[in-house]
């Protein structure tokens, strides 16, 4: 699912040609439902309108697309026509210019110097701190014991995330972490349903809590930076592959700032949503026990009673196929938007 945020200049009302959509307040336009429920508004209007719907909320006019081959358009056959959507430039503090928010010749660059980090011989080598910190996780857990599966999901995301990008165990810093975490995802979505955004010097109660969220992480991730390049190691984990990376041309590397915006990045987004996806696995699991039978039943008989390796995911298809359904069903970031340039 895909939303395109139309230029300023597009305020006018719908002419003749515009894709059809509900009729909205005069002024709010569509924002009270949608407000509502989200999802559910999102889903009705698909099928009731059709594969791009045409809303507005308050001033900003949106298309919802939910056509294959226009979403393709949008973001591969012409993407160098739009720029990413508004939301991921509210937290700048804290997001930076990573992956997730850059833009053109920049992000190929940074593209480029990451990906040899997420090849799959450097996948293998992290490997062992999954199977690690899930077999950790397990030796608290007792027999019939009732658990919250998120914040669970949450605290084994959170030391795998640690430990494959920064070659540390969360446990000295794991509070502060998930502490600024929380605030930067409650004030991403906060300042997402807002129409008007006061600016990061106006002393509001979110602007501080978000500043001293963004204070937390940075200290974190840039002492681990400075550390690093002072010892000169080169471990196998992901700051170490960032820090070392070497563009092809200029052989220039990334400054420190780009390296926690990077770090950053690719800590807040694989996170939280792996959280997600396994937690709504587990839930799925336990709404159809026959399925989880057939994974338990293949899962004994690919590891029979030993730990995981990457080399036996090839056989575990019965397992692979309940998470991509669980992410089908419910994906962790269900909507990308767009705005038209």
């Amino acid at each position: 699912m895909s939303s395109i945020t139309t230029p300023e200049t597009a305020r006018k009302p719908a002419r003749s040609g515009t894709p059809p959509g509900p009729r909205g307040h005069w002024l709010w336009g569509n924002t009270a439902p949608f407000q509502a429920d989200r999802l559910g508004f999102m889903r009705d209007v698909a099928r009731d309108y059709g594969g791009v719907v045409n809303l507005r909320f308050a001033y900003r006019k949106v298309w919802l697309v939910t056509e294959p081959s226009v979403i393709e358009s949008v973001l591969v056959t012409h993407a160098r026509q739009f720029r990413k959507h508004f939301g991921l430039r509210l937290n700048p503090i804290v997001l930076g210019n990573g992956l997730l928010t850059s833009e053109g010749d920049f992000w190929l660059r940074q593209r480029r110097l990451a990906q040899p980090a997420f090849q799959r011989p450097q996948i293998a080598l992290y490997a062992a701190s999954f199977v690690d910190h899930t077999a950790r996780m397990l030796e608290r857990w007792q027999v019939g014991e009732s658990r919250d599966v998120l914040p669970e999901m949450m605290a084994l995301t959170l030391g795998i995330a640690s430990k494959t990008l920064f070659g540390a165990d969360a446990d000295d810093h794991a509070e502060r972490v998930r502490s600024a975490l929380q605030v930067v995802q409650e004030e991403f979505v906060r300042r997402l349903m807002r129409f008007v955004q006061p600016p990061m010097w106006f002393p509001t109660a979110g602007n501080r809590r978000l500043k001293q969220a963004a204070h937390d992480l940075d200290s974190i991730i840039y002492d681990f930076i400075r550390q690093r390049r002072a010892s000169g190691e080169h471990r196998d984990d992901l700051l170490s592959r960032l820090l070392y990376a070497r563009d092809d041309g200029d052989k220039s590397g990334m400054t420190d700032k780009q390296l926690r915006d990077e770090c950053l990045t690719i800590f807040l987004a694989g996170q939280e949503t792996t959280a997600l996806a396994l937690s709504w696995t587990w839930y799925l699991l336990g709404q159809h026990p026959e399925v989880a039978a057939r994974v338990y039943a293949e899962v004994d008989s690919v590891l029979a009673s030993r730990t995981p390796t990457m080399d036996d995911l090839p056989r575990l298809s019965e397992t692979e196929h309940v998470l991509l359904e669980s992410m089908r069903l419910y994906p962790p970031a269900f909507i990308v938007g767009r705005e038209a340039l």
